[in-house]
């Protein structure tokens, strides 16, 4: 047995290290609150302010404890989550709510102005919701769960793993291809295709894990031919999070097999998403007042350039990062909306009683044996009854909003702990320290979905993460049938 092939020991974290991270969370949170006093927060404030630092301090010291862990028992996919979590939730009350800003007719998504009683109950919501998710992760539950749960134990190899990236991506662009040019029906339903145009993405990170288990120079050419076109492609869809996708796949994958997240990267990614969202909001404007698609923009791209030109001569740099970190802050943000649904469900809203948690059992029926299926979406009923009567849009009602405009407190108490027992089943299946590629890979496709879709419905972290993940043990099924396996195994993690 060669020394590669003997896991790393486990080191246990200094007692006086670990001390001093629970221990200086805290206290930095009592001292900020004690500067917010001093400062002047408003009167009617004060109580939301306090309230945002307690959830600051406990996601922050829940981050802080994992990092003081051993590698191989660090909580990768709860850790990033969280810092979603907080910029959802927290970063929304200092950048709007303890001032005026967010007050106004222009931020509130309903023409019912919030005032900060609303708020504060919106933030108190935030805080109990974030600690039942705790709750139900910590308790073993979800752990018995995922010993009994299917496995993808056979590891691939780096030829395995490159060549269903090479099966993977084309297939995705095949249905987002259909899909710009209408080529797909929409009887052929979302759910499935959905999770194989995701593949173009996902691939990505496939070849990200080839390169990063077993240093595949070929796996690093590709991902070095196909990245850059995909992030075109996506730019010109106007997608913030497409056109970022294929870096976070990098780095996720990065994440995951040194088990370490830098805060760099979070202020990287807010960056990046900053300097992106002021073209791309004036880049949607005129996509679809044009009536055109992507692929017609990237045919003609003259008219998206002097847009794109545009923007970037109507302001000074210094000017420019301020609006796109304004815009960042504002579209990651569900404070608002579950704000408003707190105040309005049970009185101006009846509860609905569970009528939209009963669409997630239904997505697994195919539109093609339900022809009347009815389109599973939740974002038009929460414009039209939350915010603006009337208007076509789709408004994502946040998890806890959900579960409270069906249930009210008791749908956020039992919800959020179930969906705690959830996170516990996929930390413990795709990203322990004896994952295999396919399981990372899951553990990729699990960790975008719950951090990005917490502002959205719990069709999210529920089917669509079962939907996109599926593939990957369809796939795993195949190479386990059909290639022998790795003749050298991929060094511990």
């Amino acid at each position: 047995m060669t020394e590669a092939t003997v896991a790393r020991p486990a080191a246990l974290p200094s007692g006086l290290g670990f001390l001093v991270r629970v221990v200086s969370v805290p206290m930095l949170g009592f001292v900020a609150f004690g500067v917010g006093l001093a400062i002047g927060i408003p009167s009617d404030r004060v109580d939301l302010f306090g309230l945002m630092i307690v959830t600051a301090t406990l996601i922050l010291t829940v981050v802080a404890v994992d990092r003081s862990r051993p590698r191989e028992r660090r909580n990768l996919l709860l850790t990033i989550f969280s810092f979603s979590y907080f910029c959802f939730f927290v970063v929304p009350v200092l950048a709007f709510y303890l001032g005026d800003e967010g007050y106004t007719i222009e931020r509130s998504p309903s023409p019912i102005r919030l005032t900060p009683i609303d708020v504060t109950r919106g933030m108190f919501a935030a805080l109990v919701g974030y600690a039942l998710l705790l709750a139900g992760y910590v308790v073993p539950i979800g752990a018995w769960i995922s010993r009994v749960a299917p496995r993808m134990k056979r590891e691939w190899s780096a030829e395995a793993a490159i060549g269903v990236a090479l099966i993977s991506i084309p297939l995705g662009w095949a249905v987002i291809l259909g899909h710009q040019f209408g080529l797909i029906p929409a009887r052929a339903g979302s759910g499935v295709l959905g999770a194989v145009g995701m593949g173009a993405s996902f691939g990505i990170g496939l070849l990200a894990l080839a390169f990063q288990r077993y240093r595949s120079k070929a796996a690093l050419l590709l991902l070095i031919l196909v990245s850059p076109p995909t992030m075109m492609f996506n730019f010109f869809t106007a997608s913030k999070m497409l056109f970022l996708m294929p870096l976070v796949m990098i780095a996720i994958v990065h994440v995951i097999v040194t088990r370490q997240l830098r805060l760099w990267w979070i202020v990287g990614f807010v960056l990046v998403m900053a300097a992106f969202y002021p073209i791309a909001k004036e880049y949607r404007e005129y996509m679809y007042a044009s009536g055109r698609s992507a692929v017609q923009v990237i045919a003609s791209p003259q008219g998206a350039f002097h847009v794109i030109q545009g923007v970037l001569d109507g302001y000074r740099p210094i000017d420019y990062m301020k609006l796109g970190l304004e815009a960042t802050a504002s579209r990651l943000q569900g404070l608002d909306i579950l704000s408003t649904i707190l105040r309005d469900a049970g009185t101006r809203v009846p509860f609905q009683g569970g009528w939209s948690l009963a669409y997630i059992p239904i997505a697994y029926v195919p539109r093609l044996f339900w022809p009347g299926k009815p389109a599973l979406i939740i974002g038009g009923w929460v414009t039209e009854n939350f915010c603006y009567p009337g208007i076509e849009s789709s408004t994502g009602s946040t998890w806890m909003g959900e579960l409270y405009f069906n249930f009210g407190w008791l749908g956020i108490v039992v919800g959020m702990i179930l969906l705690g027992i959830w996170f516990r089943v996929l930390q413990e299946s795709f990203l322990g320290t004896d994952a295999t590629i396919p399981s990372m890979l899951a553990g990729v496709v699990t960790i975008w979905m719950l951090a990005t879709g917490v502002g959205g419905d719990l069709l999210g972290p529920t089917n669509t993460v079962i939907f996109n993940v599926a593939p990957i043990f369809l796939m795993h099924l195949l190479v386990r049938t059909m290639t022998p396996p790795p003749a050298r195994m991929p060094p511990p993690l």
